[in-house]
């Protein structure tokens, strides 16, 4: 912090040491040590601004089909891919480009698909995109390579030997490696299976998982496994919920691919459990909680780094019900996690969002990002280096039929968090948001809108 006084110019102040324009200084904005946020941000008559905007919507599947199910990721160099389930029968893809500042024209990567999953490895700007496509008896998990050059021909990567449902594909990717995650059949249970991509093949899919876990309804159970690479280390880590042996009772799993641990056995079930790596292998997995026979539930964390700790509470309102945590974590071990809430008495909803200092060790109080009385729902959350956030959700506070795409900013060195900013202002409904961020900490967000006579999936660039 500096101090004011000493022999400055009428328009200047001393800080630290030197005279500086606290109407201009980002260092010193509207006062000494008054810090803005990283690059991107300005100080305009004293007060901290971002430079970068969100730029308007573009749609990015093609008109008069009906695009659902979007995904989205980004590399260091700006470039980002957005995959999509098209007319319900393949899987359309379409790519930026960062140094032309550029979309590309959309494509068609595989047929007969649903489901799609994207993961790049952000130094290179490769990675694979996973689906579920058709096989014989059943449902197939099928992926396709990608890079700065385009897609390559989708292939196989599970094959079933006997009639059982295959849940959606997750996927993870680091360097030239990668690992795909589904429930599916081996012998006679459904299994989480996990399949590694070592650079050149795909392997055999592995059981993660305990024999005689109990899954219920598929795909109901998609959301209850995610799986993680750490970046440039080749440390992926799964986690999972499985019944206990009790009476529907699930506990928190995972596996390093050394063999399942149970991470935490709390009263009451494990349920929506989210991971993110840093570039140290030290994994953060967050989670919602029943708390025994109460109703209400809360969100935990748990840290890994050379062993997994104890659970902490993050939100634990014994009033009110928490659920949907979704983490992001940077190569330093800084987190953010962002969750959702509803109100016993009111049925209001609210959305939260927690920073994990991974120097202090600590997690800053929840902050309340969003509250709307009729609905927020999916969010989602990435991080730059910097440990800067973007959050994005769709609401609804005065028209239950109609959802809004909208999203907000944290700016880790000031510490502070931007407006709510709509993404887009068309008439039709927002649904399925995502977010990526490139290495310069501009970011994508995504999102399924119907245009008036089909669903679109649209694109809006902050930077």
């Amino acid at each position: 912090m500096g101090s004011t006084g000493g022999a400055c110019a009428p328009n200047e102040t001393m800080c630290d040491g030197g005279c500086v324009d606290t109407q201009t200084d980002t260092a010193h904005c509207g006062g000494c040590g008054n810090l803005c946020g990283p690059d991107g941000w300005t100080c305009d008559m004293g007060a901290c601004a971002e430079m970068r905007t969100w730029q308007a919507p573009v749609a990015l599947s093609p008109a008069g089909v009906d695009g659902a199910d979007p995904d989205a990721a980004a590399d260091d160099a700006g470039n980002a891919h957005v995959v999509w389930a098209e007319d319900g029968a393949e899987t359309g893809a379409r790519r930026y480009d960062g140094a032309g500042n550029t979309w590309q024209a959309p494509t068609t990567v595989d047929g007969s698909t649903s489901a799609p999953r994207i993961a790049l490895d952000r130094p290179s700007g490769a990675g694979w995109g996973t689906w579920l496509g058709p096989g014989v008896p059943v449902d197939i998990v099928r992926g396709a390579p990608v890079d700065a050059m385009g897609w390559e021909t989708a292939i196989d990567i599970s094959m079933p030997a006997d009639a059982s449902t295959v849940t959606p594909p997750k996927v993870a990717a680091d360097g030239n490696h990668a690992v795909a995650l589904w429930i599916g059949p081996m012998g006679n249970e459904d299994r989480l299976l996990a399949s590694r991509f070592d650079g050149q093949n795909w392997t055999a899919p592995q059981a993660m998982d305990w024999s005689g876990g109990t899954w219920l309804t598929i795909p109901a159970w998609s959301d209850e496994y995610e799986v993680a690479y750490g970046p440039g280390t080749d440390f992926a880590v799964v986690v999972w919920t499985q019944a206990d042996g009790g009476p529907g009772k699930m506990q928190l799993n995972a596996n390093g691919f050394g063999g399942p641990e149970v991470l935490a056995n709390l009263p009451g079930d494990a349920s929506d459990p989210t991971i993110g790596i840093d570039g140290s292998n030290r994994a953060i997995v967050a989670w919602r909680q029943e708390d025994g026979n109460k109703p209400e539930t809360a969100i935990y964390a748990i840290h890994y780094e050379n062993g997994w700790g104890a659970p902490v509470p993050l939100a634990a309102d014994p009033m009110n019900n928490y659920y949907g945590p979704k983490i992001a974590v940077t190569p330093s071990g800084d987190a953010m996690v962002v969750y959702g809430e509803i109100d016993a008495g009111t049925d209001e909803r609210r959305l939260w969002a927690q920073f994990y200092d991974f120097d202090t060790d600590t997690w800053t109080p929840a902050m309340l990002l969003d509250q709307a009385q009729f609905d927020i729902a999916d969010w989602n959350v990435a991080v730059d280096d910097a440990g800067n956030a973007v959050v994005v959700w769709r609401r609804s506070d005065v028209n239950p039929s109609v959802n809004d795409a909208v999203a907000r900013r944290y700016a880790r060195v000031a510490n502070a968090w931007g407006p709510v900013v709509a993404l887009e202002n068309a008439p039709g409904t927002a649904i399925r948001t995502d977010v990526a961020m490139d290495g310069a900490g501009n970011a994508i967000a995504i999102w399924q809108q119907h245009d008036g006579a089909n669903f679109r999936i649209y694109g809006s660039w902050y930077r």
